[in-house]
């Protein structure tokens, strides 16, 4: 019996196994090398090795429009964004038995596959639950998702965070590709603008690649008895891709109705800590405090240097000052840029060690071991305002697509400790206040 031989029975003796468990009155039962030999005999005489168990390797190649403002939304800038409206699949490539097809549309390969396997497949599965109706009803009977990026960030111990195709493929023994596609998309060509010839090779060769890398890591991970960890990863992946495509609702109208308020909230308070602040400042009407600076702040706490900027006038060698003689100010006096230096005693003692850039810390848990005053309860409520204001109400209405939705990225593979981050935006630390509107 050839090795390759032997490769083939094992690949489907183990992929008929890993079918067979979600339904135990089927699975066949093999106590000795001659049931083994009859159930490889009877399989293999069906026609198709994988008739009962099939994974599809699948990439696509897409446009890369990202312009950011479209129609009365402000959206984010990722290049290819699935959610951009005027983004699209160009081109498809599929693997299976061996053979590699693209086309421009291979939505009916779909329901014969019970698992899609692919480089970052998410994005791609974001891209084909938007043009291809199939594949949510593919979801809900059960189709299943193989990301060889986030196998080999599990099978790495979470070191190999993002790692690229070509990196994968020099590893476990695929072909390097001269990847002369990249280069047009370095200079913004959009993929429609590149000779189809070229980007087919290129598919192509990241569809052979992908499905080498499977293979290897799905033997990888069988040795190391870590196939039900990647399993139950690659469902969470499904779970989070979908709602990535589900997008959150974000209403912009009451979000800037919001806005107003928390503004006029925001003056008032800043207000108030200026009030008690400008009773220790330079003697010059350009400087200002700034109450969410954190070095202004540890140096009017603690002691310290306040560092601001002044215009000062040019002087000629007579030391008279010099005018301009035309243009719009012609007649006013030249000024430059000085910086100031602003020195402070300290009124109260940091329980914290001095930092590296000559300032004590003055977050949040810092100001907390401090007496309360007027002055830091206005600096706490300021710095909520700031954040309610910047980040979830103007912040989030920037990401909001002509869906009406938020699509942020749920991640899988950036963090050495294994768990889930999410970013554009980060879902996962949305404040819990209420604000009245």
């Amino acid at each position: 019996m050839s090795d390759l031989k032997l490769e083939i029975e094992d690949d489907l003796y183990q992929a008929l196994k890993e079918l067979y468990k979600h339904d135990p009155s089927n699975v066949p039962i093999i106590l000795t090398k001659e049931d083994y030999d009859e159930f490889i005999r009877n399989v293999m005489n069906r026609g198709n090795l994988m008739s009962t168990f099939e994974y599809s390797v699948y990439d696509a190649e897409t446009t890369i429009r990202n312009n950011k403002v479209l129609n009365e939304y402000v959206i984010g800038t990722m290049k290819a964004s699935p959610f951009h409206p005027d983004n699209f699949i160009v081109v498809e490539g599929w693997g299976e038995q061996g053979q590699i097809t693209t086309s421009v549309d291979i939505e009916d390969r779909v329901p014969a596959t019970n698992l899609l396997v692919g480089q970052n497949i998410k994005f791609d599965m974001l891209y084909m639950l938007r043009f291809k109706p199939k594949m949510m009803e593919w979801v809900k009977n059960g189709g299943g998702l193989w990301c060889t990026m986030l196998a080999e960030y599990l099978l790495t111990a979470q070191q190999g965070k993002f790692v690229s195709l070509d990196k994968l493929s020099i590893k476990y023994g695929g072909v390097v590709k001269n990847d002369k596609i990249k280069e047009f998309w370095e200079q913004d060509i959009d993929t429609t603008d590149i000779p189809m010839d070229m980007l087919v090779e290129y598919l192509e060769g990241d569809v052979r690649n992908t499905k080498i890398v499977y293979k290897a890591q799905y033997k990888v991970a069988q040795r190391l008895g870590m196939l039900p960890l990647l399993e139950s990863q690659m469902e969470a992946l499904l779970a989070t891709t979908l709602m990535e495509y589900n997008g959150m609702k974000f209403d912009v109208e009451l979000a800037n109705k919001a806005i107003v308020g928390l503004e006029k909230k925001q003056k008032e308070v800043v207000d108030l800590v200026l009030g008690i602040m400008q009773d220790e400042s330079p003697v010059h009407e350009s400087f200002q405090w700034n109450p969410l600076s954190n070095q202004q702040l540890s140096a009017y706490l603690f002691g310290g240097d306040v560092k601001y900027v002044i215009d000062m006038p040019v002087l000629d060698d007579n030391g008279e000052v010099i005018r301009y003689k035309s243009g719009k100010k012609k007649g006013e006096i030249k000024t430059r840029k000085e910086e100031q230096v602003y020195t402070l005693s300290a009124k109260t003692k940091s329980k914290k060690k001095l930092g590296a850039n000559g300032y004590y810390p003055v977050g949040d848990e810092a100001l907390k071991e401090l007496p309360s005053s007027p002055l830091l309860r206005g600096i706490a409520e300021l710095r909520d305002l700031s954040k309610q204001i910047k980040t979830y109400f103007k912040g989030y209405s920037n990401l909001v697509w002509a869906d009406g939705c938020i699509h942020g990225s749920l991640n899988h593979t950036q963090t050495e400790t294994g768990r889930l981050s999410s970013s554009k935006p980060n879902l996962q630390n949305i404040s819990g206040k209420e604000t009245d509107v």
